[in-house]
């Protein structure tokens, strides 16, 4: 019996720059392989732009709610 092992295409910067998949999921490249980022509740968000950005799930949707 043989058995066969599926590999995957390892992906290089400039693909991952470029890739959209149609969803508003957020991937990071992570040894040329994608990881899809999930945020919810009181899992602290991530930004490229603000270094120390510190705001949970919650606190952004809970802002957006107020009068």
């Amino acid at each position: 019996m043989t058995q066969t092992t599926k590999t995957q295409k390892m992906l290089t910067f400039e693909e991952y720059l470029t890739y959209d998949d149609g969803t508003d999921t957020r991937y990071e490249l992570v040894e040329g392989q994608y990881e899809d980022k999930v945020f919810t509740g009181a899992t602290c968000m991530e930004s490229v732009v603000i270094a120390d950005w510190a705001l949970t799930v919650e606190q952004v949707f809970n802002s957006a709610n107020r009068p």
